[in-house]
């Protein structure tokens, strides 16, 4: 998706707990990661470490997100297709 998964867990793990919000921040740590970009609040908090985002960053960013529902929606299909095939439980 264009994105970097090893920058993603940097920034998660960097900056993921900067924000009020014990999840969002995760997320949001990840994605500035991902795309090579910096997410700010002003006066609060500053995820990642990059330029500001710019129209192609937030291509990147629609890219990742579309890539991550679809492992997911895969994921869970897989799940169901077991569990209907009787093995899970």
């Amino acid at each position: 998706a264009g994105a970097s998964p090893r920058s993603a867990w940097r920034s998660l793990r960097r900056h993921g707990r900067r924000t009020a919000s014990p999840n969002a921040g995760l997320t949001m740590a990840a994605m500035a990661g991902a795309i090579g970009v910096s997410l700010a609040k002003p006066g609060h908090y500053t995820l990642g470490e990059g330029p500001w985002p710019d129209v192609a960053a937030m291509d990147r960013a629609a890219r990742v997100a579309t890539a991550a529902v679809a492992l997911a929606a895969a994921l869970v299909l897989s799940g169901l297709g077991c569990w209907a095939a009787g093995r899970l439980p």
